[in-house]
């Protein structure tokens, strides 16, 4: 899928250090909820759209959408070619180099709505002064309070994990605890696997360890991809969202376009909708797209199908997973205000 490709991409213009969080233990509610940032929008090619107070303003009204700031936006956004220890941009055109002070805007207006980073893709050095963290993060402004991981091969959620990975993983989530982040989520779900599609199978013991580590859980499930495939994949987005709040814990699940031109609103709703017939939902859902194509965030809110439409619709329709047992709720917040 998507994100395998990114993965494969990435690891070879960068090489990959180590990263991580603290000792989990099950929390009485999962982490970073008590903001109810339960939606977080972000993209690659159109991100910088974000900058412009037209499509920000009702996003931020809604009192529960933030930030996802993915490691590719950040590595790449502001840094020029000719910038020391850069690698070079990895993507063919329409991948742009944002102007200088992009992100920082757009840091400057999510700031106190929240903010939720994906990690792992690029590099996992936490430590020096040329890391990816204090680089690409922190340098610009960024204060995200928990991390999803796309964790590089051999710790890639969507594989096993051998016992002798399982300390690796938690190694890069102590790390990343101690720089903040409260909860680290790796990303587990069969993608293209065809045989281990239950999230009961032993296959997936390392991984789910690896989870409870890190205390929070990221599946990337997009609508049209999810619907698509057989009954088996989407039962293992129920029954890991299920687990995830029996133990407790913060659970993303990313609505990525998967690169439709059109669609994303409807299949976003049936996708949820499926979801909501089972009695499930995660803890916050991240609309975002990997594509060159399809639609992306866009400068007003003419097209539905168009990130930020769906990020909206989420915020003002989808059911969120609360407290402990996961007892189902809307994604926005009551009170005035919140529109």
């Amino acid at each position: 899928m998507n994100r395998a490709f990114f993965a494969l991409l990435l690891a070879t213009i960068v090489s990959v250090p180590t990263v991580q969080a603290q000792s989990s233990g099950a929390a009485s509610q999962p982490p970073g909820l008590a903001r109810r940032n339960t939606v977080f929008i972000g993209g690659l090619i159109s991100f910088d759209n974000l900058r412009l107070p037209g499509v920000t303003a009702p996003l931020l009204a809604t009192g529960c959408i933030g930030l996802y700031e993915h490691g590719v936006m950040m590595q790449f956004a502001d840094r020029p070619a000719s910038r020391a220890g850069s690698p070079p941009w990895p993507y063919p055109k329409p991948y742009p180099y944002a102007p200088d002070g992009t992100v920082p805007a757009i840091l400057a207006q999510f700031h106190s709505a929240g903010e939720l980073a994906e990690l792992g893709c690029c590099s996992l050095d936490f430590v020096s002064a040329t890391g990816e963290w204090k680089q690409d993060y922190t340098s610009q402004g960024a204060v995200p309070h928990a991390a999803n991981w796309d964790l590089p091969a051999p710790l890639n959620g969507s594989a096993a994990l051998d016992d002798t990975q399982v300390p690796a993983a938690e190694l890069q989530f102590d790390r990343a605890n101690a720089a903040g982040l409260s909860s680290n989520a790796p990303y587990i779900t069969p993608d293209q696997d065809l045989v281990h599609t239950s999230f009961d199978d032993p296959y997936w013991a390392n991984a789910k360890a690896v989870a409870l580590y890190g205390r929070g859980i990221a599946l990337d499930a997009p609508p049209a991809y999810a619907l698509s495939r057989e009954e088996a994949y989407r039962q293992f987005v129920v029954a890991a969202l299920r687990w995830a709040a029996a133990h407790s814990l913060r659970s993303s699940l990313s609505l990525d376009t998967y690169g439709q031109a059109s669609g994303f609103l409807t299949d976003t709703q049936d996708w949820l909708n499926y979801l909501r017939a089972h009695g499930v939902a995660p803890t916050e859902y991240v609309v975002q797209s990997f594509n060159q194509v399809g639609v992306q965030i866009e400068p007003d809110y003419r097209n539905p199908d168009s990130i930020n439409s769906v990020a909206l619709w989420v915020a003002r329709n989808g059911l969120t997973a609360s407290g402990p047992g996961g007892a189902l709720q809307p994604c926005r917040p009551a009170g005035p205000g919140h529109g």
